[in-house]
């Protein structure tokens, strides 16, 4: 189970985002509400209260909040005496509330998440802010404060810039309908990370292709043996990767027919040498054949299913993918790889991607997928021109709330371009990453994995 803890200034609208998270299923622990409550009806806490601050402040057995409030508010000394002794008490309240829930993860609702040392009591961090107008703005009407008394209370607080500095994430809340995408992006990224199975999405990662064929369109990614496959995994988790996608079926364009047997024989060589020299790294099978993902997941436990048919060849696997609970990569495709690039009839290629994933999503979560990655097939039923407007709407893609996987290394859309071959596409690999980091691509699929991982990094300094 992941932890994740929400913070921000006051009129941020933390607690908003802590709505919308519940409104996802997340259970939220408030420890501001949670702290009162212990001050009332903890018995230890009480004495220890009562002996630092005296026993009339628990006068007639109820905590008297302005006597308390006098003396610890207007003497610094005081106050961190209070929060020394509410503040461990509340995270074991937190940490036995954590026992209880059940799901992928649970929110910490906290106030002074940095400035109490709560962080260390949770795996990822969220900073909620606003603009200081709207701050103000949003305060005033929720207590009938002055602007001016706001500016004093913010003025105490830990400042914006060092919140979006010490958080792993932040969320800028000014326009609900952006805040409610960005919600439902990051409950998807958190509810798949578990058990390993994927990296933490709200942050771009890199999957390393594991080419176990003969043909494969781009000759240097070929691993036809076991000598090939541990060289090339060795050299991917060496220069960074985040996850491994094997494959045992070349989908270019007149690829030979593989039998199930021969592709799960090259599958499982792969994934074998993902489990054996980087085990600690997550690993798809891409196959979209349910027998294969059946077998990837009874040999080796939590794998990732990418489907390049996003269940239509196959239905099965679907069915499959839902029984293990899987992640799912679902990747649109029209036809098969025989007969795709017969299948490009287009009126907007954009609006009909976006529209076939957002049925097919909810299909899917009928079905039971809980767990879904969009992939929109670049390259598969679509003409170099429809590629590029495809790639101009990938942001669209995005909006539907799903981490989206981006596979462009070292394609024709590149290469055609270019005039050239794929052996010499690694410029124009960058620089379609680059933009598909901009618009919100969550993953990279790529085969120069130290390349990629560069990208990543440059653009992460660049859009912190």
């Amino acid at each position: 189970m992941i932890k994740v803890g929400i913070t921000g200034g006051i009129g941020s609208g933390k607690s908003t985002v802590c709505r919308l998270f519940a409104a996802c299923g997340a259970p939220v622990y408030d420890s501001d509400t949670q702290a009162k409550r212990l001050m009332e009806e903890d018995g230890p806490l009480r004495r220890r209260l009562a002996a630092r601050f005296g026993e009339e402040i628990y006068a007639g057995g109820r905590l008297n909040r302005k006597l308390l409030a006098g003396r610890v508010f207007s003497d610094p000394a005081e106050l961190s005496a209070l929060n020394a002794l509410v503040h461990p008490a509340v995270m074991e309240d937190f940490e036995r509330w954590c026992g209880r829930q059940s799901g992928p993860y649970v929110i910490l609702e906290s106030a002074i998440l940095f400035e109490a040392g709560l962080e260390g009591y949770v795996d990822r961090t969220i900073a909620v802010t606003a603009p200081i107008d709207v701050r103000i703005a949003r305060t005033c009407l929720r207590d009938g404060a002055s602007a001016e008394e706001v500016r004093r209370r913010i003025a105490v607080q830990l400042d914006e810039e060092e919140l979006r500095r010490r958080a792993d994430y932040t969320l800028v809340n000014i326009n609900l309908g952006e805040l409610e995408y960005e919600v439902a992006r990051l409950d998807n990224c958190y509810a798949m990370k578990t058990e390993n199975i994927l990296p933490d999405l709200t942050t771009p990662r890199v999957m390393a292709i594991v080419n176990v064929t003969p043909d494969s369109f781009f000759a240097g990614s070929r691993t036809p043996d076991a000598e090939a496959i541990e060289r090339r995994v060795r050299e991917a988790a060496d220069a960074g990767c985040d996850l491994f996608d094997v494959g045992g079926y070349s989908s270019r364009p007149g690829a030979a027919e593989v039998t199930s047997e021969e592709e799960w024989r090259r599958v499982e060589a792969g994934v074998a040498a993902v489990r054996r020299i980087a085990p600690t790294l997550p690993v798809s099978v891409d196959t979209f054949r349910a027998e294969v993902a059946r077998r990837g997941l009874e040999t080796f436990g939590p794998v990732i299913v990418n489907d390049i048919s996003a269940g239509e060849m196959d239905p099965a696997i679907v069915d499959v993918v839902a029984e293990y609970d899987a992640p799912y990569i679902a990747m649109h495709m029209r036809g098969t790889p025989a007969t795709m690039q017969g299948m490009t009839s287009y009126r907007d290629v954009v609006e009909e991607v976006v529209s076939y994933f957002r049925l097919r999503a909810e299909q899917l979560r009928r079905c039971g997928v809980r767990r879904l990655i969009l992939d929109p097939g670049f390259g598969f039923a679509k003409t170099l021109e429809q590629n590029y407007d495809l790639l101009r709407g990938l942001h669209n893609l995005c909006s539907l709330g799903y981490p989206v996987l981006a596979g462009v290394s070292r394609k024709s859309m590149i290469y055609k371009v270019l005039d050239t071959t794929p052996d010499r596409a690694l410029a124009g690999t960058i620089a379609l990453g680059w933009e598909c980091l901009r618009q919100g691509a969550a993953i990279l699929r790529v085969h120069d994995v130290r390349e990629a991982v560069d990208t990543v990094r440059i653009f992460k300094a660049f859009r912190p």
